[in-house]
């Protein structure tokens, strides 16, 4: 027995084209329109504001570490050319959000500069007492 005869016989539709898929000039007003969606509805979501972006990343992040996700809180306030995000979250959770040697905390607040550098902001993060 060769190889060739172990091979399953040719499907005489491999070269046929997929239509069904979106073409590359397809643009995003298309897609709206071929599923029915009003593109109003998606207005909100062009121009994401990047300071809540910022407070909606420290909120998750922190809910995620936290016992008591429901007391965690972010605030912004504007500083001097920059922006303070204060984290504040229960008494007893504030040990799990700065973490041993406050490596968690290190860790929060780069993630907060590296985001708001991508948005020309400067962003630092303050966890309340």
């Amino acid at each position: 027995m060769t190889s060739k005869d172990s091979l399953p016989p040719e499907d005489s539709s491999a070269g046929a084209e997929d239509t069904s898929a979106a073409t590359p000039d397809s643009t995003a007003q298309d897609n709206l329109e071929a599923t029915g969606a009003d593109s109003e509805e998606f207005d909100d979501m062009d121009d994401p504001d990047p300071v809540d972006q910022l407070r909606d990343l420290v909120e998750y992040v922190a809910r995620g570490l936290v016992d008591q996700p429901e007391d965690v809180q972010v605030d912004c306030v504007d500083e001097d050319r920059r922006l303070v995000l204060e984290l504040s979250v229960a008494q007893t959770d504030l040990g799990k959000v700065i973490g041993k040697e406050g490596r968690t905390a290190r860790a929060l607040r780069t993630l907060v500069t590296a985001t708001s550098a991508r948005s020309n902001i400067r962003a630092v993060l303050d966890i309340l007492e």
